[in-house]
Formats: C-alpha cells, structure tokens, sequence
C-alpha cells in the first residue's frame, strides 16, 4: 500500500506532519480531513518519487514543460484521444530525461487503473501542490480538459511573476555570492603572508589578530578543504529553504526582511489574485478556489493562513470579510474584492485586483533592486575593511612607530 507525507493543522490547532498508508491520494485525503481541522499538503513517498527529486536537480523540469504538458491532456482530450495514449504521445516527443522518467511511470501507472492525479502525486518535486489537486478536481468532476486549460494558464500568469522577480533580484545576490566567496579566498590565501610577515619581525599581535590569522592560515593550507567548505555552504543555501523546517523558517523570515519583505508580499498577493480570478472564472467555489489558489504562491506562512480562513467560507461567509481577518492580505485588496461583491461583480474585480499588484510588484522590484545593490556592496566593503584593520593592525603599528 502506498505510502503518505502530510502537513496539516490537528483538531487541538497545531501544525503536525507525519505519515500514514492509504490505497490511493483521495484516500488519504479523505483519512486526513476526517481527523484534523485542515490538510494543507499530501504526498506519495517512494522509490520513484526519490529518483526523481535526483534527477529533477541535474535536469530540472522547467515551468513551460508543465504548461505544455496541461495544453497537451487538454488538446487531445478534446479531440476524443484517451488519457495514457496521451501520454504515450508525449513520450515519444520529449527529450528532457526528467520528463521522461515521470512519462514512463504515468503510463505504467493509468495502464494499472490508477488516477492521473494518483500518479501526479508521487513526482512532488515537479508536480506542485496545487496541480495535483487541480488534476484530481478535474477528475472528479468529469472536467479534466477545462481544469488543464486553467492550470496552464495559471503556470504561465505564475512563470510571468516568478520571471520578473528573478531578473530584479538574482543579480544582487549573485553579486554578494561572487563577492563573499572572493573575500574567503582573500582571507586563505592572505593570512598565510601576514603570519610569515609577523614571525620575521617578530611582532607581537593582538588576541583577535592571532585567532584571524589561525583560521585563514588553516584554510590556507588545506586547499580541498576550503573548497569543500565554499560547496557544502552553497549546497546549504540551497537546500535548507526548500524542505520542511527550515522551509517553514526561511518563509517566515523572508515576509520580515528590510526592504524585500514588502516586495515579497505584494508579490504574494499577486500571485494569490490572479490564480484565484482564474479559477472563480471557471467554475469552481469560492472555498476551493482559494485553497487551490494558496498552494500557488510559493510561502508556506501565506498558504497555511489562507487554508485555515478557508474554512470559513465553507460556512458562507463573504471573501472580503474572510481575508480581512488575513496579516498577508492588504486592505487596498479587500477593499477592491468587497466593492466588487456589493456589485456582483467579484469575478472581474479578482482580474483587476491581480493586474494593481502586478503593476505594482514590478515597481517596487526595481526599487528594491536599486536599493539593495549598494547597501550589498556598503556592507561587504565595510567587512573587508574591519577584516584588513584586524588582520593588518599589528603592521599598522609598526609602521606608525618606525
């Protein structure tokens, strides 16, 4: 029997993950939502789904990979061909290993009487959330082409904000990357002459000097193990933001930042009105469409708070009274959702809501960007100074006394 992960609120308010073993995703859903309050995330764990969280990370499936893959099950939906020979199809005209690997096992799995949703579920680390859960709605509701048709252009209005934001941001930490790792190689290769400079005039050096110079020293001489410390440091800042706690810990933290935190919400909210606008406008109700649109904005915080005031749409109350309750959303948005709701109009006042936060993110990365980029540098600069005062003060001495 397959195995589940899950993330969810128990019924005493807190947030729990564990594990547990159902037939199917429905069916652990189902288990799930019967004993705790809300369930924000399910996945399948196995053999497959490890396999491909390793290849994903050489030969990652790219955004557009999965706007072709939803137009593709839509297109052929419509013109009466069958789920797995749709899938069939696309294996033989995809070339990115990645893909490949999770095609096959789709197939296998629909040959096997699985559902697409069932089979989506296991390749977590390319299929998000809120995909699957569109899948399985599309599913359940007989309406697989319209809800394809819909995430596609979901990921599309998502890989638009996510591209935008990159090219303000990625250059000024690239930047700071570039710079700290120069700044360590200095500091190894550096510390070794200093210390040879010191012993030969037999200087005296300060506590702090002695113990700056040891490290650099080390490092210094140990050529591999500096480069191993620049990879491991790398592979931290990659990897401890995307899993679990330290996920959790680094959303927290961004919605926090100087700066960047206000950036980071308007973006959120964006994101969130865009994809809710699109899936009010195809159908669905208010509560699922603000869950699903949740597990579209990239920050466990936001989507954990939008999922729980859900709830409370499930006991009819309106969409401006719900997220006026929400730290994440701002009043200028619910203003605009209310105004709409007095008017009947909600569905286009979500669109014009999305396009203010869209104009509006884009401004204020830019900003951002012209902000961030010198106090980057002011700092780095005034770190290496203090790191030259301490290493060289001794120097510096000597020579004000000569």
């Amino acid at each position: 029997m397959p195995s589940f992960s899950y993330t969810a609120k128990a019924e005493n308010g807190r947030r729990v993950q564990g594990k547990l073993e159902a037939e199917s995703l429905a069916a652990a859903e189902k288990e799930l939502n019967s004993s705790h309050q809300v369930v924000y995330k399910v996945e399948e764990e196995s053999s497959a789904s490890r396999n491909v969280k390793i290849l994903s990370a050489l030969a990652p499936v790219q955004l557009e990979d999965l706007v072709g893959f939803a137009q593709a099950i839509a297109s052929m939906a419509d013109g009466g061909i069958s789920l797995k020979r749709t899938i069939d199809i696309l294996l033989e005209d995809t070339e990115n290993p990645t893909m490949l690997n999770i095609l096959t096992q789709i197939s296998e799995d629909l040959g096997s009487g699985k559902t697409l949703a069932d089979s989506l579920s296991r390749h977590s680390a390319v299929f998000p959330t809120y995909f699957v859960a569109m899948t399985e709605a599309g599913e359940s509701s007989g309406n697989l082409p319209e809800m394809m048709r819909r995430l596609a252009e979901i990921i599309t209005a998502v890989e638009s904000l996510e591209a935008r934001a990159k090219a303000a941001l990625t250059y000024p930490f690239l930047l700071f990357g570039f710079t700290l790792i120069s700044f360590l190689c200095f500091f190894a290769y550096g510390s070794p002459y200093l210390e040879s400079i010191y012993q030969s005039m037999d200087v005296a050096a300060p506590l702090l000097t002695r113990l700056l110079l040891s490290v650099g020293v080390t490092l210094g001489h140990n050529k591999a193990g500096l480069f191993v410390f620049i990879v491991f440091l790398g592979y931290l800042a990659w990897s401890i933001p995307r899993r679990g706690t330290g996920k959790l810990l680094f959303d927290k933290i961004r919605l926090q930042l100087p700066i960047l935190g206000h950036v980071y919400r308007v973006l959120y909210t964006a994101r969130f009105m865009r994809t809710m606008s699109i899936l009010y406008r195809s159908g669905l109700g208010l509560a699922p469409s603000v869950r699903l649109a949740a597990a579209t904005i990239g920050n466990e915080v936001v989507t954990e708070d939008l999922f729980d005031l859900s709830l409370r749409l499930d006991q009819g109350e309106e969409l401006s009274t719900t997220l006026r309750s929400s730290d994440h959303v701002s009043r200028l948005a619910v203003g605009m959702i209310a105004a709409g709701e007095e008017c009947g109009k909600l569905e286009t006042m979500l669109s014009k809501v999305a396009e203010v936060y869209e104009v509006k993110s884009e401004t204020l990365l830019q900003n951002a960007r012209s902000r961030i980029e010198p106090a980057m540098m002011f700092l780095l600069g005034l770190s290496v100074a203090l790191l030259l005062g301490v290493l060289g003060w001794p120097l510096i001495s000597v020579m004000a006394a000569g």
